[in-house]
Formats: C-alpha cells, structure tokens, sequence
C-alpha cells in the first residue's frame, strides 16, 4: 500500500516530493493510531476493531484510486491518513495468537521466524504484482487492488476461530493506563524502530524514483520484490536457527548489517547493479525478533 500511494500520487501531482508526503502521512497515521487500535483489541477483541478498521481503510483506498490527475494535496492527503489510522493490526493480532495456540516457547520462536518469512512472500509478489504488473496499466487499478486484498484477507482472519475466540488477560488498572512503554526496552524499540521506519520509507520512495529516471519507471515493483526476496532468504536462515542466548548482542549485530546495507543502496549505481545491492541490504532484522516479551525482558535487563 505505502509503495502505491508513492506511484499513483506521482501520477496525480506530478512530483516525488509529493509522493514522500503523501506516503509520510499514511506512515505516520499508522504509526500514531496503532496504539489506540491494539488497546481497542485489548478492550473490546479483535474481530470488532479488524473488520471496521479494514472497512475504513478499504474505503480510503478506494476514494484515492478515484482521484483525478492535478488533484491537490488536500484531497491525496486524508486518503492516505486515514487509511494509515485505520489499517487493521493483523500482525499484532496473529503475533498474540502464538502463545497460546502453540504452547512451548520453542515452538513459538520457530513460528515467529517461520511466518516472518513467509509474510516476506508479500513484499516479493506485492511490488511486482500490484506496482508492477497492475501498476504499469493503472495505479488507480493498483490503489483499487490493494483495497479489495485488504479487506478479503482481513475479513478472513478475524472470522477464525482462534481469532473470534481470544480474549485478553485480566491486568491491574494501572497497567492498562500505563501500557507495555512502562518497559525500558519497549521504550528502547520503539525508538529503534521509528528510525528502522524512516529508513524503510525513504527506500520505498527512492527506488521509484531512480527507477523513472533510469528511464524504467515499471522496474520499481520489480526492484523492491528483489528487497523482500532478499528479506524472505534472511528469514528462512532465521527461522533454521535457534534462538540466541543474547537477544541483544543479535539485536544489536542485525542493525550493523542492516545500517551498512542502507548504505549501499544509495550508491549511485545502474538499476541491475541496484537489484542487486537491495538483494543483499534486505532488513533480515524486520519482524525477525522473536517473542515481543523476550526482547524486552533482555532489553530492561541490560539497561540496568
């Protein structure tokens, strides 16, 4: 979705920088509201807040794949927050699943590793598929796409029986209030993360662009489907190995490997030499962390 609101915004203004806006804007809608969302899940279970945030973030990519072409910022703008504010938290919700549905803790780092993996299928045939393919006939047919999938794969989740079925644990009043940031090493992903983000974003965004001005702007999809590719051979290595006796010292060698591949990425290069440098700068460390509560714990550990 980030990838086609960057395509069909430069096809409505004309202009890159307008497509960072757009795409900063559903980023960081997503990122605002997410919180709220997983607390609504906590309160009230999933299936509620799934299918109504999946009902309006459908609908907000629908509206965008409306729009004509010299349409102003006013109009690209609340599609893309709204469908960031509202995007269903299907990752946390099938994440919180694990626990209980598999029972021992080796079994669920195995699970985790296993469908980041297999969630990375998703970055290989999305790009080159819905941008790609689709995209290089229409983005607004790319836009209408990526609206239909989320709403079809949402609703399909959430009428599970494990997912209708979950209900959270009872927790003191002040932890509620409080949340998961009381942990230092939440608060220390966090941070981590939102800088993880922006570097994600900024690839997203100038892949495109170095696509068209190598003169093939239909090569963008196929470019960021090498990235996932590239992330999807990470996480089958992570998901054949154990999980680490030091999840920050792994944490911590993840980021090196992942703050040098971004480096390579923007060396000015032709396109094929760039498929190649985005095969091998994948973010192996994406979703690749295990148990939530694990790195925490080692986090909080080492910090103090």
């Amino acid at each position: 979705m980030g990838l086609v609101i960057v395509l069909r915004t430069k096809e409505l203004t004309g202009s890159f920088a307008s497509a960072g806006i757009a795409s900063g804007a559903y980023a960081l809608a997503s990122a605002i509201c997410a919180p709220g969302l997983g607390r609504l899940v906590d309160r009230r279970g999933p299936t509620l807040v799934l299918v109504g945030g999946a009902l309006l973030s459908s609908l907000a990519m629908a509206v965008f794949a409306t729009l004509s072409v010299g349409v102003s910022m006013a109009a690209i703008v609340p599609c893309a927050v709204l469908a960031g504010a509202t995007l269903p938290p299907l990752g946390a919700c099938l994440r919180t699943l694990w626990p209980a549905i598999l029972g021992s803790a080796e079994r669920v780092h195995a699970a985790f590793a296993i469908e980041a993996a297999v969630l990375e299928t998703t970055y290989i045939a999305g790009p080159v598929l819905i941008a790609g393919a689709i995209g290089a006939w229409s983005t607004a047919a790319s836009a209408l796409t990526c609206a239909v999938l989320l709403l079809a794969g949402t609703l399909v989740f959430a009428l599970t029986p494990a997912s209708r079925d979950w209900r959270p644990p009872q927790r003191a009043s002040d932890e509620r209030h409080v949340g998961a940031m009381r942990a230092p090493g939440v608060r220390t992903l966090a941070v981590i993360f939102v800088l993880i983000g922006v570097a994600f974003g900024a690839v997203e965004v100038a892949v495109p662009a170095a696509a068209e001005e190598g003169a093939s702007a239909g090569a963008a999809g196929w470019l960021l489907g090498v990235w996932g590719l590239g992330s999807f051979l990470g996480g089958l290595l992570a998901a054949r190995a154990a999980a680490p006796a030091d999840r920050v010292r792994r944490l911590c060698l993840l980021l090196t490997a992942l703050a040098f591949g971004r480096v390579l990425v923007a060396l000015p290069v032709g396109l094929v030499v760039l498929g190649a440098l985005l095969l091998l700068a994948a973010p192996r460390s994406r979703r690749r962390s295990g148990s939530p509560t694990g790195w925490s714990k080692a986090l909080r550990r080492r910090a103090r």
